[in-house]
């Protein structure tokens, strides 16, 4: 690591002299980049802490070594943003000046209001839709899913996003009729994909690294005016008046089988009500990207100018 992030540091050299810029703010997502802290001649250092990476497990560095390395990085930063509250307390023993920053989402781009029609590959499935969109990985609970399809026959269990075949086998999945798997969108037609849904997902395992994600895709959800059900990660619990959560599988299907009603013919559709989705999207409202930029440069501000670090 040591190695690359000297190239990393002298590359960044070059470029920040070509471009003829001066580092106000150095911002870091990673957390084995504590060799470049200082070097850029930044007025501020941010280490965005999203993920629990020592959770992670890469196969070729140790959790001792990701440890180590990210505790070197917190000490020598000037601020530290988190996405959860567990992560928030981890990294304020290392230091003070950590702040809880939960994910946003663009209320206006997730406007259920301005949502095109969605596409045909997903327009043309049988409702009720119950969906997730996102990468499908080993995060994703396969077997939960299959007892969910099975359990619902007359529902179309939608999933959109790559597949990680290398980390995840959705071949159980596969070999049901009523799933459905589609390829990687823009980011442009989320929205109309996820307004085609009844119900959305987020089927994630509980684990040790699961217990630290922080999924986006909950405000998303909510902006649509969407019901979510979710597994029972601490970050989702937060929401927990809003979403729907299982802690069990026979939970996650009732939650599911809770968020849809008799339509028309027999139909299933989603049993939310206009008050209701107003109200989730209120919630995502309170999380747009414009606020969490308020809320950054609130802590950012003080460093630049000097002053001692925010409450």
């Amino acid at each position: 690591n040591a190695v690359n992030q000297r190239l990393l540091l002298r590359y960044l050299r070059r470029c920040l002299a070509r471009l003829g810029w001066q580092v106000d703010v150095l911002w870091t997502y990673w957390p084995n980049t504590a060799h470049l802290i200082g070097r850029l001649g930044e007025k501020v250092s941010v280490y965005h802490c999203i993920d629990d990476f020592a959770a992670v497990g890469y196969p070729m560095t140790s959790r001792r070594a990701i440890v180590r390395m990210e505790a070197q990085q917190c000490r020598k930063v000037d601020l530290i943003l988190t996405r959860t509250a567990a992560l928030t307390t981890a990294k304020r023993r290392l230091n003070p000046n950590t702040h809880f920053l939960p994910g946003g989402v663009d209320t206006d781009h997730f406007d259920p209001s301005r949502v095109r029609p969605p596409p045909p590959e997903v327009a043309d499935l049988p409702r009720p839709r119950v969906g997730f969109v996102g990468t499908i990985d080993d995060r994703l609970d396969v077997k939960l899913l299959v007892r969910c399809a099975v359990a619902l026959p007359g529902a179309t269990i939608v999933l959109v996003g790559p597949i990680r075949r290398h980390r995840v086998d959705v071949g159980p999945l596969r070999s049901l009729g009523n799933v459905r798997f589609l390829p990687p969108c823009p980011h442009s037609q989320v929205p109309a994909i996820v307004g085609a849904f009844d119900v959305c997902l987020i089927p994630y395992r509980v684990n040790e690294y699961t217990r630290g994600l922080s999924p986006v895709k909950l405000y998303e959800y909510l902006a649509m005016g969407k019901p979510v059900v979710a597994t029972n990660l601490p970050y989702l619990r937060r929401e927990a008046a809003h979403i729907r959560i299982g802690e069990t599988p026979q939970e996650f299907l009732a939650e599911i089988r809770a968020a849809l009603v008799p339509r028309s013919m027999g139909a299933l559709g989603s049993s939310s009500s206009t008050q209701e989705r107003e109200k989730w999207r209120a919630v995502a409202q309170a999380h747009s990207w414009e606020r969490q930029v308020s809320e950054i440069e609130r802590h950012i501000e003080p460093l630049l100018k000097g002053d001692a670090c925010t409450p």
